[in-house]
């Protein structure tokens, strides 16, 4: 150990529990220090797989835990105790210690980082098993990262144990810190030329234990002004008189910057005398029943001084009723401020307004510290100095609202709409539909103006609209053997390179009216910008590219501006041909014979906002259209990021080679595509990775605020849980076709959270039921089945020419199903969901146009979804009691 300087080394030993039993196994651990430190307390030993060591270090303490897991084939108790106990360890720990956890824990966590990101590094090894996703939604709760895989090297150094059969290499021994630490951990690599005696390799780890902090002093701007005291009348009332008195007083300046000066300083010290200034935030419960909570901890501290002069019974008794109202008000205004935050971010998940979802989980997990980086200047050189940092953020937005297109403006965007354009158009409309009294159909407007595939922006769509419609693209390929080629583009900020000039043009061919159209470039024009970086300001520059950030025309502008991006891109059809039939039998693939009645779709383009996603059967039809949509961006200003822009293929044949301006695109084998990940197989088990593992991390950062909150009672608990968790774990789960086994797996996922929401472990012996009883959830397989009859439900009553509803009822136009049974199909789960909750498949089409009877029948399904799950469970458990007692009578 000398050699390879280490401070301290961890002793993992190996033996048998019982010599009769050689399949149980049990380890011990060891701290052993090498060399004299200044840590001279003892280990403390937790379990014979569990120790621990609490060091003081010059800037603090720091933990060291040692652990020797359960192997992969051991009981599932084994592995339940093991964690629960290295769990209550770690809860433990003050937050302010650092954590080095390292050990032998038989687990691989592969080398998915995407899905466990802040988890996982980007140098993992291998495929994740059962004891890695143990381990990894261990660390994702406590906000840690498994070191060893933040750091390039051979393969040879990251594997730690050779298989005795396979002889194939694996990573099973991890060390583990916080997630702050990382950045003081300079290395970290497996040693296999120790000599150990043993079939494991040493792991070292290099940490920066002796930390020093920075202090820098920052310019304060000016107080912000309270706006919540906006709403009081009489504050409204003071503000408007001192605003009339100021205004009177001040003098009049006959320039325009003078005149915005006055305006500015007379509106700003008036709010500031009426409204007054923030003060410092209180935490959010507390600052929501200020009112009703200030005046009590004021009488129980009168109490306490009354009690030290006088100490009577009376004066004890209250001292103690003081108390007792201080956590009486406090647990009150808790549960009220839980109860609404839930309330509002179910409400969220239930309208499908995600922007409101993701703000309320944010909130409800709180403050998380700011990461910053290093400012580079354009050459790489690190700036220091706070004028050459402001200098540098200016010189960044100057280039990036100031770039002129790479080629100029059409001119031809302002001609008369063409004889071709006017045979396009008619070939658009829908058939029996008459026009109005000027002879112009309103879809000839709409469709010149957004696309079908546009879904940002626009109302009762969503990311789920396009998510499912990908998903269904991929499965009715996979089912009709045919390729899928797809291209998700990455435009480099999409609303900040907007051509003002060809935006103006295309508004005005598109019939904008005149006025309208000077306001929009009035709106526009002169206009200008400034940095505030670290309380400086720096000086105006002039922005003439881009639309306004945070306007509320911005996305609607963003959206015309890119469908005439479209338009130009693509004159000819061309794409992925469907027919499509909404009436007959869902279930029955007889009523697209009838040609009469089939409409053909043709889906070239899936577009949320400024995310682009183009699909071809073949790779030179791909390579054709991103061809023609780079060369429609060079003249519109765009610019693709071709570092960002990837490529997806699915179906057999070697990976596609496509290239833009000349540069070759990554071909991948994963995508996240709007939050979910879509895969070169069509699986769904790199999607609940990601899902679960961004759950896990939710379910961790919520610990300390809800989950160990003892003021917060279980009912509260459980809807916090449902809202914040469930929602992150089953983000766009309306488009799975699962499996049970995967079911299965999210069904466990589930249960754990629950477990330890109630602070429920296996020793316990607490059935599922019980815990489904005591909560009032529904499994998980409830929980899909109900998501996706909903969602089936609303693509249902969607209007025809809907682009999810057309695939949904949709297939290929020129393709034939080989012999053989399907893979699993969104049908074949959507049937199995009908059954399972007791709605008719011969008559759910009819029942479903009617949003209540739907409603109800679906709440009803519920339940009998949620009584058969019960009985499964308890008749499978009945089954293992007779199993045991005739092998024990035996």
């Amino acid at each position: 150990m000398y050699n390879f300087s280490l401070d301290y080394y961890l002793i993992v030993v190996e033996e048998f529990v019982h010599l009769s039993d050689p399949e149980s196994y049990a380890g011990r651990s060891s701290f052993t220090p090498s060399r004299a430190t200044q840590a001279r307390q003892q280990p403390a030993a937790i379990s014979p797989r569990l120790m621990s060591l609490r060091m003081c270090l010059s800037t603090g303490y720091v933990t060291l835990i040692s652990a020797y897991a359960p192997t992969l084939t051991s009981t599932p108790e084994s592995k339940d105790d093991f964690y629960l106990q290295l769990s209550e360890l770690l809860h433990n720990i003050p937050a302010g210690d650092g954590i080095i956890l390292l050990g032998d824990f038989n687990a691989r966590i592969g080398s998915d980082c995407s899905a466990w990101k802040n988890v996982i590094g980007p140098h993992g090894v291998g495929r994740m098993n059962d004891n890695g996703q143990r381990l990894l939604e261990l660390c994702a709760s406590y906000n840690l990262c498994i070191a060893n895989t933040f750091f390039a090297g051979s393969v040879r150094s990251k594997v730690t144990w050779k298989h005795p059969r396979s002889q194939h290499w694996h990573q099973l021994d991890h060390i583990i810190v916080r997630q702050r630490q990382l950045r003081d951990t300079t290395h970290c690599r497996s040693l296999h030329s120790a000599d150990c005696n043993t079939d494991h390799a040493l792991v070292r780890c290099k940490l920066r234990l002796l930390l020093k902090k920075f202090h820098r002093a920052t310019h304060r701007p000016l107080p912000a002004i309270d706006t919540v005291s906006t709403h009081d009348i009489s504050h409204v009332t003071q503000f408007q008189e001192l605003l009339s008195g100021n205004f009177s007083s001040a003098p009049i300046s006959a320039n325009p910057e003078g005149a915005w000066s006055r305006f500015r300083s007379v509106v700003y010290n008036s709010a500031v005398s009426a409204f007054g200034r923030c003060s410092r935030k209180q935490p959010d419960w507390f600052r929501d029943s200020a009112d009703i909570l200030l005046p009590a901890p004021e009488n129980k501290r009168s109490a306490r001084n009354k009690c030290r002069l006088i100490n009577t019974r009376s004066s004890k008794a209250a001292l103690r009723a003081a108390k007792s109202t201080v956590q009486r008000l406090t647990r009150a205004a808790l549960q009220r401020y839980w109860s609404h935050l839930s309330d509002r971010i179910q409400r969220c998940a239930d309208s499908g307004d995600l922007r409101g979802l993701y703000q309320g989980i944010k909130e409800a997990i709180g403050p998380t510290p700011k990461k910053s980086a290093p400012l580079l200047s354009s050459t790489g050189a690190i700036l220091t100095d706070q004028t050459a940092q402001l200098d540098r953020w200016v010189e960044h937005y100057s280039s990036l609202y100031n770039s002129d297109a790479a080629l100029p403006i059409l001119k031809e965007v302002d001609n008369s709409i063409t004889l071709e354009e006017v045979k396009h158009a008619i070939n658009g409309l829908k058939n029996n539909k008459a026009p109005g009294t000027d002879s112009i159909p309103p879809e000839v407007i709409a469709n010149r103006i957004l696309p079908e595939s546009q879904c940002g922006f626009r109302p009762s769509r969503s990311t789920v609209d396009m998510v499912f419609s990908l998903r269904q693209l991929q499965e009715k390929c996979v089912e009709q053997r045919r390729p899928l080629y797809m291209v998700f583009i990455d435009l480099t900020k999409a609303f900040d390179n907007v051509s003002r000039s060809g935006l103006f043009s295309i508004l005005k061919r598109l019939g904008c009216p005149d006025r309208y159209l000077s306001i929009l470039m009035c709106f526009h024009d002169d206009m200008h910008a400034t940095v505030q970086f670290n309380g400086s300001r720096s000086a105006k520059f002039e922005v003439r590219r881009g639309v306004k950030q945070g306007c509320v025309l911005a996305p609607t502008l963003f959206g015309i501006f890119f469908s005439a991006l479209l338009h130009r891109a693509f004159p000819e059809p061309s794409g992925i041909l469907l027919h499509t039939r909404s009436s007959g039998n869902f279930f029955d693939l007889s009523r697209l014979r009838a040609r009469t009645k089939i409409r053909h779709v043709l889906i070239r383009e899936l577009l949320y906002a400024d995310d682009a996603a183009i699909v071809a059967h073949s790779a030179d039809e791909l390579q054709h259209l991103c061809n023609s949509f780079a060369s429609a961006c060079s003249e519109f200003g765009m610019i693709i990021s071709l570092g960002k822009t990837m490529v997806l293929s699915q179906g057999p044949g070697p990976p596609p080679m496509i290239t833009i301006n000349g540069t070759p695109l990554s071909v991948v084998n994963k995508f996240q595509y709007l939050g979910s990940t879509v895969t070169s197989t069509n699986s769904l088990d790199t999607e609940l990775d990601s899902r679960i593992g961004r759950a896990a991390t939710t379910f961790g950062r919520l610990r300390a605020r809800v989950w160990d909150n003892r003021a917060l009672s279980i009912k509260l608990k459980i809807r916090i849980y449902v809202s914040c968790v469930l929602s992150v774990l089953l983000y766009c789960s309306e488009s799975w076709p699962t499996y049970r086994r995967q079911e299965r797996r999210l069904n466990a996922f589930h249960f754990r959270c629950l477990r330890s929401i109630l602070g429920i472990s296996w020793q316990d012996r607490v059935s599922n039921p019980a815990i489904l009883e005591l909560t009032g959830v529904n499994d998980m397989f409830t929980l899909l089945s109900a998501r996706r009859l909903r969602w089936s439900g609303h693509v249902c009553r969607q209007e025809d020419g809907r682009l999810p509803k057309d695939i949904f009822f949709g297939e290929l136009a020129h393709a034939h199903r080989p012999r053989g049974r399907p893979k699993i199909r969104y049908k074949d789960v959507l049937k199995r969901d009908l059954r399972t909750f007791r709605i008719p498949v011969t008559s759910w089409q009819t029942v479903v146009q009617d949003r209540t009877r739907w409603r109800s029948a679906v709440h009803l399904g519920r339940s009998a979804s949620s009584a058969a799950y019960i009985a499964d469970c308890e008749n499978r458990r009945a089954a293992r009691h007779r199993a045991t007692s005739s092998y024990s009578t035996g």
